[in-house]
C-alpha cells in the first residue's frame, strides 16, 4: 500500500472494534481522500475505500462518474451478484481474486441502490471481500 499511496497517513490502532473484519485491525487515513484496513494478525489488505476526486478503477470509473458510465463499463464485464439475503447487489461488482468492488452512488433520502438513475454520482469506491460485506456470492 505504501508503495501505491505513499507514507502520508494516520495510522488507528487495532481496537475493540474490528466491524465486519475477522479481527483485530489497523486503519490508515490518507488525507488524498483514501482509507484502508489492514488485519492486526495477517498484515493483509483487507478493505480500501476512496472517495479522493482522482480515484479510479484499472478500468477508468472512478470517484465522481456518473452511474451509466459506471455501469457501462462494469455490466460488460462481471455481474452484479444476487445477495444470500435475496435480491441483486446493485453497484456491487465480483471481480478479479473473489473480490468485490462497490460504488457508492449519491442517492437521495428514500432512493435504494436498485433505484440508481444514469445521473446519479459515485461517491466512494471500495475494494473489498464478499466476507467482509457480510455475503457470500
Amino acid at each position: 500500500m505504501k508503495a501505491a499511496l505513499g507514507s502520508d497517513y494516520v495510522e488507528t490502532p487495532p481496537g475493540e472494534e474490528t466491524l465486519n473484519f475477522p479481527g483485530k485491525v489497523y486503519r490508515w487515513d490518507y488525507s488524498k481522500g483514501y482509507r484502508v484496513f489492514i488485519s492486526a494478525e495477517s498484515g493483509e489488505v483487507l478493505e480500501i475505500s476512496a472517495t479522493a476526486s482522482d480515484a479510479e478503477t484499472n478500468l477508468g470509473a472512478g470517484v465522481g462518474d456518473r452511474a451509466d458510465k459506471v455501469f457501462s463499463i462494469y455490466r460488460n464485464t462481471y455481474i452484479e451478484p444476487e445477495s444470500v439475503h435475496g435480491g441483486k447487489l446493485y453497484g456491487l461488482f465480483k471481480v478479479e481474486g473473489a473480490a468485490a468492488l462497490y460504488f457508492n452512488f449519491n442517492l437521495k433520502e428514500g432512493q435504494t441502490p436498485k433505484d440508481i438513475r444514469a445521473d446519479n454520482v459515485v461517491e466512494r469506491i471500495i475494494l473489498t471481500t464478499p466476507a467482509l460485506l457480510d455475503d457470500s456470492f
